[in-house]
């Protein structure tokens, strides 16, 4: 639900949260939904790992999971956050 008066936020992963990469599964099977409210626009730059991208509401979508720490900043109008996790074997 688009809620302008609710700051920009991600709620999945959290920050600090670690996942668990099973090599013995497909790669392309192994990802992590990354789920982000409020924003006062319709669209959300997302930065993550050195890749961006653009995606309209609702902000959630999903990214691959790999072994390593990684970050996500996502943007919207004025607001600004970040996330960490790692992902371990």
């Amino acid at each position: 639900l688009q809620n302008n008066n609710v700051p920009l936020q991600i709620m999945t992963p959290r920050n600090g949260s670690v996942f668990f990469y099973d090599s013995l599964l497909p790669e392309n099977v192994q990802n992590i939904k990354v789920e982000v409210v409020g924003g006062k626009e319709e669209q959300l730059h997302v930065f993550y790992d050195g890749k961006s991208f653009v995606i309209g509401r609702p902000f959630s979508f999903e990214i691959p999971l790999s072994p390593g720490l990684h970050n996500i900043r996502v943007k919207c109008a004025d607001e600004e956050c970040e996330t960490s996790f790692d992902c371990r074997k």
